[in-house]
């Protein structure tokens, strides 16, 4: 994640950069893989949860808070999604899906 509001995917065996997502409206400020998933969770001081497959850096789904969000954390499979608050406000969010994600 960066300053530049971007959310950046990159390939660690071929070490290079695979995308480069214009993710959010201000600087995105944490980012976190989604264990048992090919997705990733970024957040922002926009306000904005936004989960991305690391297959094709699509966005797959999103949650506006209303308030900046500094950090985030996911559990295995992305049960749960933990988002940190500037407010102290901690976010518990449930990512459902059916099928693959595509």
């Amino acid at each position: 994640c960066s300053d530049d509001h971007t959310v950046r995917i990159w390939s660690l065996d071929e070490e290079k950069e695979l995308y480069c997502i214009n993710a959010h409206e201000q600087y995105a400020n944490d980012v976190a893989i989604i264990p048992g998933l090919e997705a990733c969770v970024s957040v922002s001081r926009d306000g904005w949860v936004k989960v991305w497959s690391l297959e094709n850096g699509a966005l797959i789904t999103q949650f506006h808070a209303e308030e900046p969000l500094l950090t985030c954390q996911a559990t295995q499979g992305g049960a749960t999604i933990v988002v940190g608050a500037a407010s102290g406000r901690l976010h518990f969010l449930r990512l459902e899906y059916s099928g693959l994600i595509v």
